[in-house]
């Protein structure tokens, strides 16, 4: 046993930083041609990274299931597979990430640095050693370090695309010996060094995370008109680099899906099945991304608000796993038994996961808001209720219930917490999902996991809308 752990530990470590690395590279490079643009710029390039992080890696993983079948036996195969879909898909969050958050050096301090370096003539290797010194002492480096160490954590936390493609991680043989009947606390001893690995990494991440104009860690103010901008050429590329992410990672995914979808669409709205989990689901996720927001909400409007969101997301940001486990031991202490096999460790374990999302989406409203609400309140006073509330909505609330659908369909989705902490009684949509989709691709389920995914989906349009048709109404003004 212990020689088992100790060879998937020690084979789960450097290949999470190989990905981290990899992935914090792409993403750099997909957000590098609007990092410093407009919002619309900045928000239309975040688009096809949502797309591509916002799929469930259930339904990645299960559209690979041919491919899977295909290289079964061939470890080397499946591997690579992984750590290409992976890779992908935490490029997009690592994307996303260097799109929001504010870079250590202003525009204009950059700027002043360039033309300095002109000015001394010196090139090559002086050159570069000049910007590094120039990098370190700036804080430049904390915000791709921050950025490494989040694409970290979700990487070596990974449970969901391991298991669908049959790679051993830690993740996954933890999760093997808590489904053969042993304790939380014996696989959380067995498995200690992966766990505090991952409190040390969040940790890290929260130290190291820049601080906007305030005390919020993301920023979505405007650049100064300093420098030439990013050049044709890396726009291009970054632009490139955007799209081919959701690509690489769930194009042919999607394509099994919607293939096998179509054809097993109608034998399952003739038998519906499925619809108390996936109603459990949705309570759940309802449940627990409220009591996030709640959470978000209190800590946006603290005064030590850095120190208040460490405190709320770390437990979140310590992967679904050890958080699990955490959860499993306090439940199964004698005090809170009788409470093991009700809704309250697995709601209290979504909330906890959903708060660092929710706490983004709060401040990344805030900062959206920021500038044109000054301005709403001086031509409010001319407005009726109806209009003051759609201007409220259009300029500050719809940003952040976007931001919120989406962390809806996270919680929705959740597997690994499910899979640990549901009641028996009121399995997960996730759950059933899960053990159906290692049976391999059928057209019933594909049909199941495309109509399933019509509810979030739902109420990120719901979100949208009113900015869509707003956006509408303003072209067919100005015409």
């Amino acid at each position: 046993m212990q020689s088992t752990v100790g060879e998937v530990v020690a084979w789960s470590f450097p290949s999470s930083i190989g990905v981290a690395a990899a992935s914090t590279a792409l993403g750099a490079i997909a957000a590098a041609g609007v990092a410093d643009g407009a919002r619309s710029a900045r928000f239309r390039r975040a688009l096809p990274l949502l797309l591509c992080w916002g799929i469930p890696p259930l339904a990645l993983g299960y559209g690979l299931s041919p491919l899977v079948f295909k290289f079964t036996g061939d470890t080397v195969s499946l591997e690579a597979l992984y750590l290409i879909i992976v890779t992908c898909r935490l490029a997009a969050l690592a994307g996303l990430a260097f799109l929001f958050l504010p870079k250590a050096v202003p525009p204009e301090a950059l700027h002043a640095f360039n033309m300095a370096s002109m000015d001394d003539g010196r090139g090559g290797l002086a050159s570069l050693a000049r910007r590094i010194r120039f990098l370190i002492i700036s804080g430049g480096g904390t915000r791709v370090a921050s950025v490494f160490f989040l694409v970290f954590l979700v990487a070596f936390g990974d449970f969901e695309l391991a298991s669908m493609l049959n790679v051993q991680r830690w993740t996954t043989a933890a999760f093997d010996a808590c489904s053969q009947g042993r304790s939380a606390a014996e696989v959380a001893g067995a498995y200690a060094i992966p766990c505090l690995a991952q409190l040390l990494v969040a940790t890290a991440f929260l130290a190291l995370l820049p601080r906007g104009g305030g005390e919020s860690p993301f920023t979505l103010d405007e650049s100064g008109n300093v420098g030439k901008g990013p050049s044709r050429n890396l726009r291009r590329v970054s632009l490139l680099a955007a799209w081919l992410i959701p690509a690489v990672a769930a194009g042919f995914p999607v394509f099994v899906i919607c293939r096998g979808a179509f054809k097993g669409l109608s034998g399952v709205l003739r038998s519906p099945w499925m619809l108390s989990e996936t109603f459990s689901s949705f309570l759940f996720a309802t449940a627990a991304v409220t009591s996030a927001w709640g959470v978000a909400k209190a800590v946006s409007i603290l005064k030590r608000r850095r120190l208040a969101a460490t405190a709320a997301t770390l437990p979140g940001l310590l992967g679904a796993f050890p958080l699990s486990l955490a959860i499993l031991s306090l439940f199964q202490s004698p005090l809170f038994l009788p409470l093991r096999d009700k809704p309250a460790p697995l709601f209290i374990a979504l909330t906890l996961l959903s708060v660092p999302y929710a706490l983004a989406a709060v401040l990344l409203g805030e900062a959206f808001a920021d500038g044109e609400s000054l301005h709403s309140a001086r031509i409010a006073e001319n407005l009726d209720g109806k209009k003051r509330l759609a201007l409220r909505w259009t300029l500050k609330t719809q940003a952040t219930a976007v931001m919120m659908a989406i962390v809806f369909a996270y919680a929705y989705f959740e597997l690994t917490a499910s899979a640990i902490l549901a009641p028996s009684a009121t399995p997960t949509l996730s759950t059933r999902l899960f053990n159906l989709a290692h049976y391999g691709e059928s057209e019933r389920l594909s049909a199941t996991i495309l109509l399933v995914s019509i509810l979030p989906a739902a109420l990120l349009a719901l979100a949208a809308a009113p900015a869509l048709a707003a956006r509408r109404r303003g072209k067919r003004a100005s015409k």
